[in-house]
């Protein structure tokens, strides 16, 4: 019918975050996760979009991306840094942390505003940009050299079960993306 919709456009199911490594000694520690959990801003980096969809994307606290069967509204972390709450977690500063990132937008703005919000309960973030056609390269056969590193995942098939066994198979999920020869 004339003047029928014809086009439909929806956001893609995916999700991005930034990797607390544990191995690292930071965040060998619950409380300094569990502090920048309460430090992020998820509104502003969810603001940005991703270099997929450069929309505004819903931000949230959990594995499961919003649309995803099995998704909750609920929140765990605030989605507005609750600085007080980060401060008493974090139990002092003058720390520091080095992040790694890509060169595509928005990671490297994205970066920055998890440095601005780590720098209010003391941590010190170091941002390591790297181009995005060697990124998944560097960060696997490094993991030893970053406490964060931005990552992201787009569903292979619309099932909660292939989104969590890929993230939460175990914690080296970068280091493992790509194998060195």
């Amino acid at each position: 019918a004339r003047g029928a919709q014809q086009y439909f456009a929806a956001p893609s199911t995916q999700l991005d975050y930034f990797v607390l490594n544990t191995h690292r000694p930071l965040f060998r520690d619950v409380q300094m996760r569990q502090a920048v959990n309460y430090a992020i801003d998820r509104h502003a980096l969810a603001g940005l979009g991703d270099g997929f969809d450069p929309l505004p994307t819903q931000p949230t606290d959990h594995y499961l991306p919003p649309g995803m069967p099995g998704f909750r509204n609920s929140h765990f972390y605030p989605m507005t840094p609750n600085v007080a709450k980060a401060r008493e977690l974090a139990q002092g500063g003058g720390r520091t942390a080095v992040l790694y990132t890509c060169d595509s937008s928005p990671c490297p703005e994205q970066a920055h505003i998890v440095q601005a919000d780590l720098a209010t309960i003391g941590l010190r973030v170091l941002i390591k940009i790297i181009p995005f056609s060697r990124y998944y390269t560097v960060v696997s056969t490094q993991p030893q050299a970053y406490d964060l590193a931005w990552d992201g995942w787009i569903w292979d098939y619309f099932d909660p079960a292939a989104m969590l066994t890929s993230i939460l198979e175990d914690a080296t999920r970068l280091s493992r993306r790509v194998r060195p020869e």
